[in-house]
């Protein structure tokens, strides 16, 4: 895999697993028919993905002050549940943080919350890394 095509897909699975629509799933296709290197494009993904789902995180840490703030009207006891929730399923919720529609805002409740950084990095890179490897088994 070349650089500027590594870039590419590391790029395209940052922005996929930010708040923002997009997938990467096409461009890895694209890659592995192309005979690329099939576990480097694995580890590029996840790495990719991981830390757009870290930047949800970091959003959600950060914007945490403003969600009560009147125009956003965040209500504290939406918080408390989502709280509860992570409380009692534990950690490996953030393992399926590669689903769509639910698995950023799982990151970004994991920020929140200020949950824990390495477990977050845990669960959310274990959980993409077997995706992106589900996925590329079924392509290759």
């Amino acid at each position: 895999m070349s650089l500027a095509a590594g870039w590419s897909l590391f790029t395209l699975a940052f922005l996929s697993a930010t708040l923002l629509p997009g997938g990467s799933e096409a461009y890895l296709y694209y890659l592995i028919e192309n005979k690329n290197n099939i576990p480097l494009i694995i580890i590029v993904a996840t790495i990719g993905n991981t830390l757009g789902a870290f930047l949800n995180y970091l959003i959600g840490r950060w914007a945490k002050p403003l969600l009560y703030h009147k125009w956003i009207g965040f209500k504290r006891r939406t918080l408390l549940k989502a709280r509860f929730i992570f409380r009692k399923r534990g950690s490996y919720i953030l393992f399926f943080a590669f689903l769509p529609i639910i698995g950023d805002p799982i990151t970004a409740v994991a920020g929140i919350l200020e949950y824990s950084i390495t477990r977050f990095f845990l669960w959310v890179f274990l959980g993409k890394m077997i995706r992106y490897s589900v996925i590329a088994y079924l392509v290759a």
